[in-house]
């Protein structure tokens, strides 16, 4: 099986995160995502969800400038948290993290010049 094919499998085999019910979309564009494992951030606080803003230029440039293959700075910033709140996010809750991220970046180009932010579903 070629490469492509393999990844064709993997988006099928993806959650639609417009039908993932972890998902609620924001008025404001924004996502938030209820964790499907909360963690435990200093010695007072359970990180459970996270409010995912629509990126700006400005967070696409200090992504870039980074070097952030992960993902962890960028969604930081998109949440208003620090890198290291994140540290012990889950695996699976980052992946889901990152198509919403992705999805904003593929709705815009899909809705340039129209005036949709995107928040009807």
């Amino acid at each position: 099986m070629r490469h492509d094919e393999d990844e064709e499998q993997d988006e099928e085999k993806r959650p639609d995160i417009y039908d993932n019910p972890d998902c609620t979309w924001n008025d404001d564009g924004s996502v938030t995502l209820q964790l499907h494992y909360p963690f435990e951030w200093g010695k007072h606080e359970t990180i459970s969800e996270l409010r995912i803003r629509r990126p700006k230029l400005k967070d696409m440039k200090v992504a870039k400038n980074s070097g952030d293959d992960g993902g962890g700075r960028i969604l930081a910033r998109l949440c208003g948290r620090k890198e290291a709140e994140l540290d012990d996010l889950d695996i699976y809750d980052l992946t889901v993290a990152s198509d919403i991220i992705e999805d904003f970046t593929k709705r815009s180009r899909a809705n340039a010049g129209t005036g949709d932010n995107g928040s009807e579903r």
